[in-house]
């Protein structure tokens, strides 16, 4: 839960909203049986949730937060955060606006270790560090949501030259889907390995590196979804 925020019970909050509400905000248009899936719950526990029937427990909320790419203590709590406006307080690994000691013109976003999650997010626990970004620019330039940035480092030599060992990567984990030839960071098991991969004609996945030491592998059609995709490489750092 964010620092320095009291929690003041999943239903009286001031704003009156209540956790059901800020649920059912976050979930959007997705059905039941689709958000509770990408938070590990069941259908019945997550009905029981938005129907005000239970109170979730704190690895519950933690993991209906990163579902939903909000601050855990926003949604247990009624946190200052507003959707589709100019600031946003984000907790556990999401970039999140910086304090008093930049503007709000930056972002800070958290730069993780080598371990993934489950394959889909990457875990608070392994934030290192915050690096700042001018909002206007990842907006601009990237064409990207900050709120879907993370920053990983490169730690084998598979994309030489164009990636080298320590470069800092940039990551879009709203791009999770191959609809371009591009730079994708894939989770297997425990590791992250940043590729090209391209679409083929019939429907698979050619996953290349740039240093031909390694050969290239090719993901059949009906393979494809098993696939775990972080996300798209948006922009690479490297120290000179």
């Amino acid at each position: 839960m964010a620092e320095g925020i009291e929690p003041k019970g999943l239903g009286s909050e001031e704003s009156g909203e209540g956790f059901p509400g800020r649920l059912r905000k976050v979930m959007g248009a997705k059905s039941i049986r689709a958000f509770a899936r990408e938070s590990g719950l069941s259908d019945t526990v997550l009905r029981q949730y938005l129907a005000g029937q239970s109170e979730p427990t704190r690895p519950a909320i933690i993991a209906m937060a990163r579902a939903a790419r909000v601050s855990v203590g926003w949604l247990a709590a009624g946190a200052e955060m507003e959707f589709g406006a100019g600031k946003w307080e984000v907790a556990e690994s999401y970039p999140r606006y910086a304090g008093d000691d930049l503007t709000k013109d930056y972002i800070l976003v958290p730069c993780h270790e080598l371990a993934v999650g489950d394959g889909a997010v990457l875990r608070s626990g392994q934030v290192v560090d915050h690096l700042a970004f001018k909002t206007a620019w990842v907006k601009g330039e990237l064409g990207v949501d900050p709120r879907n940035l993370a920053l990983i480092a490169v730690k084998d030599d598979a994309m030489m030259p164009a990636l080298h060992q320590g470069d800092l990567l940039l990551l879009d984990l709203s791009q999770r889907q191959v609809r371009a030839d591009a730079i994708y960071v894939l989770a297997v098991d425990d590791m992250l390995f940043a590729r090209r991969i391209q679409r083929l004609v019939d429907g698979a996945l050619c996953v290349r590196s740039d240093n031909p030491v390694y050969k290239e592998q090719i993901v059949p059609r009906e393979a494809v979804d098993s696939l775990h995709i972080l996300g798209q490489v948006a922009w690479m750092g490297r120290r000179l």
